[in-house]
């Protein structure tokens, strides 16, 4: 339920109030008589502006996971704070602060998403295939793979990130031999 605040935390300019009241008008407008190019119209303006909402949302739990805002609270994680603060189930909460954790470790990801030059999907493909091992390899690639997520709808750049997951793959397991192979030298 939404509700409005007698104010809100930047008092009558809230970007926050403001869409609580676009939401009340949204949800106060008549629909039945649209014809269904109308509709269409309207649900892909709420589907662009969803995204971007959800966008800013990542960015904003980024911020309070790196300052521990959530520690006000009494909260153990940002997880724990976004499930018992928030309408979220848990494996949600755990989705988003993994990929908000993304968009604030790494400044092209982040300018890419707030420009709206790549969508929350993009940021999902991406966060599917990190792990800590491949994390170096994603700070190096940032930038290419930006490029990417601008130009290719989320499936494509999902494929292309299950392929750069698979090149670093490829390269971690040559480091390790590498390194394997300079300690069976040494031991000679």
């Amino acid at each position: 339920m939404l509700t409005e605040p007698a104010t809100g935390a930047l008092g009558g300019d809230d970007p926050v109030l403001q869409i609580r009241r676009g939401i009340a008008a949204l949800s106060a407008e008549s629909r039945e008589s649209w014809i269904g190019v109308t509709r269409s119209e309207r649900l892909q303006e709420l589907l662009e502006v969803r995204e971007r909402l959800d966008a800013e949302t990542l960015r904003l739990i980024g911020l309070s996971d790196r300052d521990g805002a959530w520690e006000i609270d009494g909260a153990f994680s940002p997880r724990s704070w976004l499930t018992h603060r928030t309408p979220i189930s848990d494996s949600e909460a755990q989705r988003l602060v993994k990929i908000a954790r993304l968009v604030d470790q790494h400044t092209v990801i982040a300018e890419a998403l707030a420009d709206g030059d790549i969508t929350t999907p993009h940021v999902e493909a991406i966060g599917r295939v990190v792990s800590k091992d491949r994390e170096p390899f994603l700070e190096e690639h940032a930038g290419v793979l930006m490029e990417q997520a601008r130009q290719l709808p989320v499936g494509d750049f999902a494929m292309v990130m299950r392929r750069w997951a698979a090149l670093a793959d490829d390269q971690l397991a040559k480091e390790e031999f590498d390194k394997g192979n300079d300690v069976t030298c040494m031991q000679r």
